[in-house]
């Protein structure tokens, strides 16, 4: 939004996309209707860890994996985790409980901070977090064997566009549905 230099003004929240036609917007709204299902209920609920010799949760494979990029760059709280993962922290709080019983991670002061809670992956945390890399790789080469490089890249680039503008006009939303009702009465 910002290389459009697009002022967030009540006079021109409701020409926000005008330049859009509707058949796109309608086409958007079934493709993320469709989306929603697999990215809030995955197909596949639990995948094999060797490591551990049985298979785990998706949800908790996702942790272990953002918590291993997260520790790399110093110690990490509940809260770190919640907001990497977009997640409530009462929601992570519960995920890292299950964690630390099934011994994928150990809870901990942070050194330089008492009152803060830290998190760290234990050695088959850390196994666990590789694995499902290795997971996620394998399942983006099957979904992707059939596309060329460029392809993917764009659909990158154009996803974390969309990301981007998501996260900074989500909290105008109220305002921006106000003003289009207001000038589009139906």
């Amino acid at each position: 939004m910002a290389d459009q230099g697009l002022e967030m003004t009540g006079e021109n929240l409701a020409q926000l996309g005008a330049h859009i036609p509707d058949d796109l917007l309608d086409l958007f709204e079934q493709v993320q209707r469709r989306l929603r299902p697999l990215v809030s209920r995955p197909p596949v609920g639990q995948l094999p860890m060797p490591s551990l010799g049985r298979p785990l949760d998706v949800a908790k494979l996702t942790a272990c994996s953002e918590l291993r990029d997260l520790t790399a760059s110093g110690p990490v709280s509940v809260k770190d985790l919640a907001d990497s993962l977009g997640l409530d922290h009462s929601t992570v709080s519960r995920l890292l409980g299950e964690l630390e019983e099934d011994g994928l991670v150990e809870r901990g002061s942070d050194p330089e901070d008492r009152r803060r809670r830290t998190i760290t992956l234990t050695p088959l945390g850390v196994a666990v977090g590789a694995e499902s890399r290795q997971l996620a790789r394998v399942f983006a080469r099957v979904m992707f064997a059939d596309w060329e490089a460029s392809d993917i890249r764009t659909l990158l680039d154009l996803m974390d566009r969309l990301l981007e503008n998501t996260h900074s006009l989500m909290p105008l939303l109220k305002d921006i549905a106000i003003q289009q009702v207001k000038s589009n009465p139906e």
